[in-house]
């Protein structure tokens, strides 16, 4: 099967909130919702929950990559897949800066170099 996708998929084991970016400015409510994510690229993450989440949901949030480098972004569902009670989404970064992809290059260096030994 040929992946069509533009970056590597690494795998990370990383528990995280994903924070919801509400619709209207003015509503101060905070919507938290647990997630664990399984995958990361320059382009994107994977994760994992048990709630159901609508395509096209903007969340804030922050990823420690396994070096203990922070990523604050901004992700875009993009996909989802149910299986049992477990929901499995695909997301996108929007505007992820330069330095936040440098992160991740280095962190595909060194999975590499890992999986090597």
């Amino acid at each position: 099967m040929y992946d069509k996708r533009r970056d590597t998929r690494l795998e990370i084991n990383a528990e995280i909130g994903i924070h919801l970016i509400p619709e209207v400015r003015s509503q101060k409510t905070t919507v938290t919702i647990p997630v664990n994510v399984f995958n990361i690229s320059k382009s994107g993450m994977g994760f994992t929950c048990r709630r159901e989440i609508p395509i096209g949901t903007f969340f804030n949030t922050t990823v420690v990559l396994w070096n203990k480098d922070q990523l604050d972004v901004v992700i875009k569902v993009v996909r989802s897949r149910q299986e049992d009670q477990l929901y499995e989404y695909g997301c996108e970064f929007v505007a992820l800066q330069d330095v936040d992809k440098f992160k991740i290059e280095v962190y595909e260096i060194m999975f590499k170099e890992q999986r090597r030994r």
